[in-house]
């Protein structure tokens, strides 16, 4: 079973920063059919394909939802892929994502989460506080945590600091200049890259270029 890690997958709408995301999370999976997930999904149709994961199951948000028991779901289910139903305000999502990440913190060591639209969790001025909790403790509890964000500017710097980072192909001169802060060849390595593929620091610093393996399962982002 591999160490646990913080990753940080960011690209624009089209770069596929979700399925890559997805592809590791299913080559953890696959290494026993015991290894547990939590996947947090902002959308309705974008990762509920992972739910025909082996022991998996798919909860979709609905406006009752707020009242289920989390804790013993998570204890039930230890694979679970949560999703936004539609019709559901933001502002619940949020609420219900919250308490289920800080569950995971305080309950369940050697837990993996992917958290979609990671930046309504982890902004620049305003993260919330289990999400630092997962990122600056979780790690000592096994604790692994995917994030996925189209917004990297505007994204929390104590993740990005901590994370592996994977990184889609950037069109903006303000990302080129943002990146080449922490990945010194990044300009270099942006123009190498090729549809789907991204560029990948890891916290010892290591670059390289990679892309998802073939998926598992159905991917409908």
């Amino acid at each position: 079973m591999r160490e646990p890690r913080i990753s940080l997958t960011a690209g624009r709408t089209g770069t596929g920063k979700s399925h890559y995301a997805a592809w590791e999370l299913e080559e953890y999976a696959q290494q026993s059919v015991k290894n547990p997930f939590i996947v947090l999904d902002m959308k309705p149709l974008n990762h509920i394909g992972l739910a025909a994961l082996p022991r998996a199951k798919a909860i979709i948000i609905k406006k009752n939802t707020q009242r289920l028991n989390w804790k013993r779901i998570i204890q039930e289910n230890p694979r679970l892929v949560v999703v936004k139903g539609k019709g559901v305000e933001l502002e619940t999502i949020i609420s219900i994502y919250t308490q289920i990440m800080q569950i995971c913190y305080d309950n369940y060591a050697g837990q993996h989460v992917l958290i979609e639209e990671a930046h309504n969790f982890a902004g620049l001025h305003d993260t919330i506080e289990p999400v630092k909790q997962l990122v600056l403790e979780g790690r000592g509890a096994g604790i692994s945590v995917q994030f996925v964000t189209p917004h990297i500017q505007d994204f929390s710097k104590t993740v990005y600091r901590e994370a592996e980072l994977i990184i889609g192909k950037t069109l903006t001169q303000q990302d080129i200049e943002y990146f080449k802060g922490t990945i010194p060849n990044y300009e270099n390595l942006n123009t190498q890259l090729k549809k789907y593929e991204f560029i990948k620091r890891t916290q010892e610093g290591e670059t390289s270029i990679v892309r998802a393996g073939k998926r598992t399962t159905k991917h409908y982002g």
